[in-house]
């Protein structure tokens, strides 16, 4: 089975009134302190990429990262609403 590819950063970025920190949740990079904190490592996470979104207007949003820490592929979800 082959991995789903990563969401690209390039895709558009929606304002939304009701989730004003979709546009955070949505930048990897500016992700990755955060990302790095949920995963118990004192820095940011290396390199995280989007691998899934889910984005209902207004209601939530669900950010699956992922990325190689030490050799190994780790995820992290963040999620808003």
């Amino acid at each position: 089975m082959s991995r789903p590819a990563a969401v690209s950063p390039s895709a558009a970025v929606p304002e939304d009134a009701r989730l004003p920190q979709v546009a955070a949740l949505l930048d990897a990079e500016q992700m990755a302190s955060a990302l790095g904190r949920a995963l118990g490592r004192r820095g940011p996470l290396p390199h995280p990429s989007i691998r899934y979104v889910r984005y209902r207007p207004g209601k939530n949003v669900c950010v699956h990262y992922v990325a190689d820490v030490d050799g190994h592929e780790q995820h992290v979800v963040s999620m808003a609403s």
